[in-house]
């Protein structure tokens, strides 16, 4: 390894490639913002929920609502002892 590389990585300058992949849709202004909605009714279909989003100002499609809806607690923690379990398939 260069000298020279190991100065950028402590320096913490990276060179080369940008982020890659899809700009995300959405700022964390917007996904609070659905956070609020969600938390108004959690028994809303994705439908209602992607509308009054829309109206808040965020224009997304079903897709990234279902992708940004938020897990409780409970659902969290399930889903981290299943990884757990199965880490070492």
């Amino acid at each position: 390894c260069s000298q020279s590389a190991v100065s950028r990585h402590l320096s913490g300058k990276s060179v080369g490639r940008k982020k890659c992949g899809k700009k995300l849709c959405t700022t964390r202004r917007g996904d609070r913002t659905l956070r609020k909605i969600v938390e108004k009714d959690r028994f809303q279909t994705l439908g209602d929920l992607r509308k009054q989003w829309t109206e808040s100002g965020v224009e997304t499609s079903r897709a990234t609502v279902h992708r940004r809806v938020l897990l409780n607690q409970k659902q969290r923690q399930k889903r981290l002892t299943w990884a757990t379990e199965k880490q070492h398939w």
